[in-house]
């Protein structure tokens, strides 16, 4: 059995059966005791949700290298990341997978760079050539060139 009841003012959580950790809502969830609002368990709160995070990214095997992924949490849920990933769909499954923890209100990603390795790096010269070669091989792009062709 779980019931939904406001946490904070924003955020929705529930509460189950038996769950000691689970705010105060008054007591009227059977089996659970009412927790003080202190310092002390907002802090226990973010770091259970910080190591949440980290283990969902941890465990997706699209991160390459999770740590070098870190995560902080704010009082109200919302999860910061930074670091550093190889891809950008790397960089989206982060935040994908963060956004799925418990607890997790909102997520920031603007603190994720992308760094691509050194061997999938491309000179200026061979991405002209392959933009051109594109361009010339697409057959709905007219040429720009003032003389006509010779047929």
């Amino acid at each position: 059995m779980t019931c939904r009841h406001t946490f904070w003012v924003i955020r929705l959580r529930s509460c189950k059966v038996g769950d000691v950790d689970a705010p105060a809502c008054g007591g009227h969830c059977r089996g659970t005791r009412p927790r003080a609002h202190s310092p002390d368990s907002n802090l226990f709160i973010d770091t259970r949700i910080q190591e949440d995070v980290l283990a969902a990214l941890r465990q997706d095997p699209r991160i390459k290298h999770p740590e070098l992924l870190a995560a902080s949490v704010d009082e109200i849920g919302t999860v910061a990341l930074r670091g550093a990933v190889e891809s950008l769909p790397e960089r989206l499954a982060a935040a994908h997978d963060t956004r799925h923890v418990d607890g997790v209100f909102d997520v920031i990603v603007d603190d994720v760079k992308v760094h691509p390795p050194l061997a999938h790096r491309r000179a200026d010269d061979e991405i002209r050539a392959a933009a051109l070669e594109r361009l010339t091989a697409d057959a709905r792009i007219r040429s720009t060139s003032r003389f006509p062709a010779a047929a």
